[in-house]
């Protein structure tokens, strides 16, 4: 969620998070409940912030993580926030940036230009 947005620059960022929560509850609860599933909205702004639910959402996993796989949950918090932000960071940035690597993959030998070395 661009929290920078025109439409959203009078009001706080905490407020307009809550409401993309709201609105994707309202969007998706229904038919969630209908399959006998739960639902959890997981918000964030394009800078990384994130929402309530959110925010509880990754403490819950961390948790989890981290009793299941013997680690502090300080680390693995750290680690989990990382790797939210680098997709975050992926999906929201100018194509120009590159930032997913190359699609096709170099044989040994061959130069970022295409030349044999």
């Amino acid at each position: 969620m661009d929290t920078d947005a025109p439409s959203y620059v009078s009001r706080p960022v905490m407020s307009v998070l809550q409401s993309a929560e709201e609105e994707k509850k309202r969007k998706y609860l229904q038919a969630c409940e209908e399959r006998h599933a739960t639902f959890t909205p997981l918000v964030t702004s394009v800078d990384g912030l994130f929402g309530l639910q959110m925010t509880c959402f990754v403490r819950t996993l961390v948790e989890r993580l981290a009793e299941r796989m013997s680690k502090p949950v300080g680390r693995l918090m750290g680690m989990i926030r990382a790797r939210i932000s680098v997709a975050i960071l992926r999906v929201s940035s100018d194509s120009s940036m590159c930032l997913r690597g190359s699609r096709r993959r170099f044989k040994s030998g061959e130069s970022l230009l295409g030349e044999v070395v």
